[in-house]
């Protein structure tokens, strides 16, 4: 399965004190293992070393070397945005992820947001402890 990634489920993998730590550890997991498709947008990746950048950088910069390997970067285009300013969703970034997750063929969107992206597009949206209890 090809799954899109918010970029709340990249921080709360980067940040093991957060309340969906192991649910984003056990999809990562996942497609380390190559049992699940991960992919990322690039601006997930820069929006995360943004709110990170208060930690030492080399930690941050550890796990993301750890992570890159077994997911998919994909860029979020002019394309994107325009639909996202088109779109009826009132948030431009998660707009603008619909978009990129629909472009590249994916196939559900996992975000601990389930609320911000459900209306806005016919893809599958779980939390990450729902897709994890569904994987099980």
């Amino acid at each position: 399965m090809r799954v899109f990634l918010d970029t709340n489920v990249l921080v709360d993998l980067l940040d093991s004190s957060r309340e969906n730590f192991m649910q984003a550890a056990i999809i990562f997991e996942a497609a380390k293992e190559g049992c699940l498709e991960v992919c990322i947008s690039s601006q997930s990746i820069t929006d995360c070393a943004y709110m990170a950048r208060k930690k030492p950088s080399d930690v941050f910069r550890a796990a993301l070397k750890r992570i890159l390997p077994f997911v998919e970067i994909l860029p979020v285009t002019k394309d994107h945005l325009s639909k996202a300013l088109s779109s009826p969703c009132q948030d431009l970034e998660d707009a603008a992820l619909i978009a990129c997750a629909e472009d590249n063929l994916c196939e559900a969107i996992i975000t601990s947001n389930v609320q911000h992206f459900k209306p806005h597009t016919n893809l599958i949206v779980h939390t990450p402890g729902e897709f994890v209890r569904m994987c099980d």
